[in-house]
């Protein structure tokens, strides 16, 4: 077995783990170790979610996500003025992350959030929540990041470093975290995409970080 009829074999059983995509109306092709994704999805999570379920297979360099959304007939009609109620609605109920200061704006189906919250994890669950709203195409997040602690940029550095240690899944010698006035970049190399996504995921849950600039690359 070739290392793209593995890679290809992979991709697809992490599409069928997943209950938001209907793998059977995605085409999976590998070449070189990129994975190309085509066909249709229900909705933005599910696009969203199946090159990320691309990503996590090992031996994958690259993913080019070519799904378009194709919601079910009764969504096509859904106006934008509904869809901005719905993720209100949506926002709210999430006691989670303080949503007070979101603002939405919905201009045929395309979703953009303007405002601030406290922390940059609640400005990517508010990117997320967006994408499982029926009707929307695609979200624009402008939000801002206003911590309601001062923490120093020393203190991200090492809140992130430990957290990356704790992982176990890289070599800390060759991945560098740089902080400044709350603005974490990654830089350095990583073996593979669950490595790379882990040391993001660990800076955007470190309390202060206001945004993440990631530029690790795959070694």
């Amino acid at each position: 077995m070739t290392g793209n009829e593995e890679i290809l074999r992979n991709v697809k059983a992490q599409l069928r783990a997943d209950t938001r995509i209907d793998e059977s109306r995605v085409n999976v092709e590998v070449e070189d170790s990129r994975v190309i994704l085509s066909g249709v999805v229900q909705n933005l999570a599910a696009l969203n979610s199946a090159e990320d379920a691309a990503r996590s297979v090992e031996g994958v360099r690259r993913v080019e996500n070519r799904l378009k959304i194709e919601y079910p007939g009764y969504s096509r009609r859904i106006t934008d003025e509904k869809i901005a109620e719905s993720l209100r609605s949506a926002l709210a109920l999430d006691r989670n992350i303080n949503t007070d200061f979101v603002r939405v704006y919905v201009d045929e189906g395309m979703v953009t959030l303007r405002g601030s919250v406290d922390s940059f994890w609640g400005k990517e669950r508010c990117a997320e929540i967006a994408s499982e709203i029926d009707g929307v195409l695609q979200v624009i997040n402008e939000l801002t990041v206003v911590p309601t602690h001062n923490v120093s940029d020393d203190q991200i550095a090492t809140e992130i470093n430990d957290a990356l240690d704790r992982m176990n899944m890289l070599d800390l010698e060759a991945v560098t975290v740089k902080v400044e006035q709350g603005v974490v970049t990654l830089s350095g190399k990583v073996p593979h995409w669950n490595s790379y996504y882990s040391a993001e995921y660990a800076a955007k849950n470190t309390q202060g970080v206001k945004n993440v600039i990631n530029e690790l690359i795959l070694a």
